[in-house]
């Protein structure tokens, strides 16, 4: 999931394979990465529906990740902070090989990691367009996190962060093993962000509202449920 170091980016994902098999791409897969490295991965199964259920969830997460451009080759690891897969998410790191591809504007990763599909261990590739411009990229952005183990707010523990990028914000939130995600876009014309995708019954109350504003770093927003999301990061 390549980035640059200092500019919010936004990559989205060409092709998976494993192993000696073709290249496929069966999802929708953007990662959202702020200036200081804070990401959110979601990968939806195409055809995207808005509402289409758990069904429609490959996998999404959230963390933090790291780039050494002075390794041969350049190397980076995504440490997962919450996870829909993994009720462990900080159990889970991930970690490749980043080569320029020969086409312009796209980044190779490699490396080892387990296939869902079998369980084993196996060779993976992974092709990303870099840093795709949205339409609204140059108005900025945030990071929101909710961090509530013990309920202490009002509302049940959990775990969740999300990240607006310009004109999109994607978003995980695990509460034990309810999970919600959500990804939504401004869409030319349109009056307000359009969900691309709403999923697990906390996706419509549990995450901060007002995502067309930016808040103060420290300020805290809360969720229609009371959940509060406190802003980590804002450009």
């Amino acid at each position: 999931m390549p980035h640059e170091e200092s500019k919010p980016s936004v990559s989205v994902r060409k092709y998976i394979k494993w192993g000696d098999t073709f290249p496929v791409e069966n999802t929708s897969t953007i990662v959202l990465t702020s200036p200081k490295r804070h990401f959110v991965d979601v990968r939806l199964r195409i055809p995207l529906q808005k509402e289409g259920g758990s069904q429609q969830l490959d996998w999404a997460f959230a963390g933090t990740s790291s780039h050494d451009a002075t390794a041969s080759p350049p190397h980076s690891v995504f440490r997962h902070w919450v996870d829909s897969r993994h009720e462990d998410a900080e159990a889970v790191v991930d970690e490749g090989d980043m080569v320029p591809s020969q086409n312009p504007g796209e980044t190779v990763e490699s490396g080892s990691m387990v296939n869902p599909d079998t369980g084993v261990l196996q060779p993976y590739e992974e092709c990303w367009l870099d840093g795709e411009p949205g339409p609204g990229e140059a108005s900025g952005g945030w990071v929101m996190q909710h961090h509530d183990e013990a309920g202490e707010a009002g509302a049940a523990g959990g775990r969740g962060v999300v990240v607006r990028i310009g004109e999109r914000v994607q978003g995980v939130l695990r509460v034990g093993k309810e999970v919600a995600v959500g990804r939504w876009e401004m869409v030319a014309g349109a009056p307000s962000w359009t969900a691309v995708a709403e999923i697990g019954g906390m996706a419509g109350t549990g995450f901060p509202t007002g995502l067309a504003t930016t808040p103060a770093v420290g300020e805290k927003v809360q969720a229609q449920d009371g959940r509060q999301w406190v802003c980590l990061e804002a450009w």
